[in-house]
């Protein structure tokens, strides 16, 4: 299903037991809103790794992040991607450094 301009997120309720389901915005390719059983709503980014795999990253949680905010989000994760670097491992790179001071 696709998220449309005027649609309220906060409104749409899945049944518990339920799959989650994903919502594709129309303002960015690769992002959705995925709203679980429990009534979670987390923002993803989907895009094809610099190896050729799928992959996934969640942005955040709305309400906390809203739209404008994921798509922000999005486009600096698609900038890296550009440079050739993958942010899902770029983020795993700094938390081990973090890690190791």
């Amino acid at each position: 299903m696709r998220l449309d301009d005027g649609i309220d997120i906060g409104a749409i309720a899945l049944p518990r037991g339920r799959q989650p389901r994903t919502f594709t915005s129309s303002r960015m390719r690769g992002l959705t809103l995925v709203i679980k059983p429990n009534g979670r709503r987390e923002w993803h980014l989907r895009y094809t790794r610099l190896s050729g795999g799928r992959n996934s990253v969640m942005l955040g949680l709305y309400p906390d992040l809203d739209e404008q905010g994921a798509v922000d989000i999005a486009t600096e994760h698609k900038a890296l991607l550009a440079k050739g670097i993958d942010p899902v491992e770029r983020k795993r790179h700094q938390t081990r450094e973090k890690r190791a001071e």
